[in-house]
């Protein structure tokens, strides 16, 4: 129990004490920025921006949709984090670390492994519109993985995010962006280790994952691509249209890079595609899902399998005045046919109002969700124990 207690306590001390020594050492150089972290720079050569963000979050779904009694409650820290940005020696030199502590968010319940390194990255602008980096971070993924969960539509990401993701891995990334006449594209590839977070030594399989975004109308104001909301209010119609190709040897884990360890290691497949579409306060986001193996199933007759199968998430938002955003959105999960009579069918109906204070630093979110899980067969009910439920949540965003 001590040990597990300084494990998490170390990364907030070290934090606190490296702010600490940085104010002392450049204290004639030192601003906190309203809503955008504390930052410490010397001259040209070094910047440490500092930042934190708490989501704190009230949960309640019902027995059923005849039964609205509680079936459980959820209470609690949903995020909590740290991270560090900057550059250091030149400014095409440039870093990024995360480090978090909610329980839901360090992974133990799926690996047993408390994860609290997020994110490790170094970064080089090799020339321009040309980066590349090596550490652990964000594989490109589908877009509602990559985006920041401090900037989503919804109190969380979709059920179809959350079974057919990439998450993170440890590697090297490569990305470079170019305009064809008035086409932006960004090709974006990682080969990395295939196993996911945090991990002490990795096997001779590797992971390679790219991704091509082309950007027929020209690209997004600023970072306006990378939050769901159109809280910009783009004043010219933005289009992006992508597509992801992810082939990972050998891999060990039920949801790629995330879940528990299996005992037969798969060739694991991943294809995705995802549209987004804004102008002036209306944002539309659809992306779909797809993960394989030859075989989900360990072999020798041991329990457990992996999460293979394809989902659709489509969702639709309207911005008012830069701080009310209404969402809404539809999301559907299909599993292998041969997990059929393991894994339900999953279809989502929900909805989200959104207050924001100066964009996703301080935001107040109220959700209704409508469920039903089912098991079903080229279409067809296997039989008649189709689960349906609400579920509402309340949310508070918080971090500079």
């Amino acid at each position: 129990m001590k040990v597990k207690t300084i494990a998490y306590c170390l990364p907030v001390f070290l934090s606190l004490q490296l702010a600490f020594c940085m104010a002392q050492t450049l204290a004639d150089t030192t601003q906190a920025r309203f809503f955008k972290g504390l930052s410490f720079s010397q001259d040209s050569t070094l910047l440490v921006n500092f930042h934190f963000r708490i989501q704190s979050r009230f949960g309640y779904v019902s027995q059923n949709l005849q039964n609205v009694l509680p079936g459980n409650f959820d209470l609690g820290v949903r995020r909590a984090r740290l991270f560090y940005d900057g550059h250091l020696y030149t400014k095409k030199l440039t870093y990024f670390l995360q480090i978090n502590f909610a329980k839901r968010d360090l992974d133990e319940d799926n690996t047993g492994s408390n994860h609290i390194l997020r994110d490790a990255m170094i970064w080089y602008e090799a020339w321009k519109g040309m980066k590349i980096g090596l550490g652990q971070g964000k594989l490109p993924g589908n877009r509602q993985r990559i985006i920041s969960s401090g900037a989503l539509e919804f109190t969380d990401r979709s059920i179809v995010n959350n079974a057919y993701n990439l998450d993170r891995d440890a590697g090297l990334f490569a990305y470079q962006s170019i305009m064809i006449g008035k086409v932006g594209v960004n090709i974006k590839t990682a080969l990395t280790s295939g196993e996911g977070r945090n991990v002490s030594i990795s096997d001779k399989g590797l992971a390679t994952t790219g991704r091509l975004e082309i950007l027929p109308l020209g690209n997004f104001t600023s970072n306006n691509a990378w939050q769901e909301a159109d809280i910009v209010f783009e004043t010219k119609p933005k289009l992006s249209l992508a597509f992801v190709a992810h082939y990972n040897d050998l891999a060990k884990k039920t949801l790629g890079q995330t879940g528990a360890n299996m005992s037969t290691q798969r060739y694991l497949r991943a294809y995705m595609a995802d549209v987004l579409f804004k102008y002036y306060g209306f944002s539309l986001s659809t992306e779909y899902l797809y993960r394989g193996v030859n075989n989900p199933f360990n072999n020798f007759n041991k329990p457990g399998y992996y999460v293979v199968g394809d989902g659709l998430n489509s969702q639709i938002s309207f911005a008012f005045d830069r701080s009310t955003v209404v969402a809404f959105r539809y999301a559907l999960t299909r599993p292998d046919e041969k997990l059929i009579y393991i894994v339900p069918h999953q279809k989502q109906y929900g909805m989200c109002v959104s207050k924001l204070i100066n964009q996703h630093s301080i935001k107040f979110q109220a959700e209704i969700q409508f469920n039903e899980e089912s098991y079903r067969k080229n279409g067809i009910l296997i039989n008649q124990n189709i689960k349906q439920y609400m579920a509402v949540f309340l949310q508070i965003e918080f971090g500079i």
